[in-house]
């Protein structure tokens, strides 16, 4: 069996739009997470990793929305918008 590794593109404009994030605790260097959920939704984890300042983020249909709280480590950014984008 060969299981094929599926990394999915940031889509157009996700990139810009993280880039021009106002961010109070992080500032967007590098995008260390990113979830496809299907169709034109991602959500996923960007920060500063030399600071030690991680958001959160979901992108749906073009439209972004992100964490402003300034996690000290991806997993737990990642936690959060998984149960954001997820709910229970």
């Amino acid at each position: 069996m060969n299981l094929k590794l599926h990394t999915p593109q940031p889509p157009a404009g996700l990139l810009s739009a993280l880039e021009r994030a106002r961010l109070n605790y992080s500032t967007a260097k590098t995008l260390f997470h990113l979830v496809w959920l299907g169709d034109e939704f991602y959500c996923g984890v960007f920060g500063d990793g030399d600071n030690g300042a991680y958001e959160w983020f979901t992108w749906n249909a073009g439209k972004l929305e992100h964490s402003d709280a300034g996690y000290g480590g991806t997993d737990c950014a990642l936690r959060d918008v998984l149960n954001k984008a997820i709910p229970a």
